[in-house]
């Protein structure tokens, strides 16, 4: 039999047996299930359907960087393809709990086509990532780049959905200000994440694309000000949305 864990739900349907797959799935169909039911599998289009837009998005991107850095042999972009794509499968599968908002889920979408494009894309002969979008600091720092925005915007986006996981952790009378900081912690966090990951590219591939003490010091910064940001947005519209109602 199917084993099933009561009240929780984290453990059902885990395990099945020789001999009941099938067989004992078809005959627990319901009348009228017959049409969404291929060989006693869902079928794909059916359950597509039922994924929200914003993460059908995440996958098809995701999947898209990770053809592109196979056909285009870059193989220290793959290590962060696979990244994203255990990222996009991990804010799927935990949404389930947490319910996050479409605002975190297309701003993450957002970042990832930028991500694609910035690592990947060209412009005469220049990787999108190092091309410098307004010259606000000059050298040894080199502000602003394409790659510091795009981390300013992603952890616009983390924090989006960092929000709503410390929101539904916290309790109810929880202090808005410790709500914001523990927000702001969280999002940064991932950033930390990153640049370790980064690091592992440099150990295991020799990659050179990803800068020097500088630059890693930059991301961070930029990561957190994109945190601080996301944040204070997250807050204030809530407050919006609450005096409307």
């Amino acid at each position: 039999m199917l084993a099933r864990v009561s009240q929780s739900g984290f453990a059902e349907g885990l395990f099945s047996f020789p001999g009941e797959s099938r067989d004992s799935l078809a005959r627990e169909q319901r009348p009228g299930d017959r049409e969404k039911w291929i060989s006693g599998r869902p079928c794909l289009y059916t359950a597509a359907m039922k994924i929200r837009p914003p993460f059908l998005v995440s996958f098809f991107l995701a999947g898209l960087l990770t053809l592109l850095t196979i056909v285009l042999q870059n193989y220290e972009f793959l290590i962060y393809a696979i990244t994203v794509i255990v990222l996009a499968i991990l804010i799927y599968r935990s949404n389930r709990y947490f319910e996050f908002e479409d605002v975190g889920l297309w701003l993450f979408n957002a970042w990832l086509a930028m991500h694609i494009l910035g690592g990947l894309g060209s412009y005469r002969g220049v990787r999108i990532y190092d091309i410098m979008l307004l010259d606000l600091v000059g050298p040894p720092y080199q502000i602003l780049k394409y790659d510091q925005f795009v981390h300013f915007f992603c952890y616009i986006a983390m924090a989006a959905l960092m929000w709503t996981v410390v929101n539904r952790i916290a309790d109810c009378n929880a202090s808005r200000i410790v709500i914001c900081v523990l927000t702001v912690l969280a999002a940064s966090s991932i950033g930390a994440i990153n640049e370790v990951i980064e690091f592992l590219a440099v150990v295991w591939l020799g990659a050179t694309g990803v800068g020097d003490y500088t630059n890693t010091a930059i991301d961070l910064v930029a990561n957190l000000v994109g945190a601080i940001v996301g944040t204070v947005y997250m807050h204030f519209s809530r407050l919006q949305q609450s005096s409307i109602r």
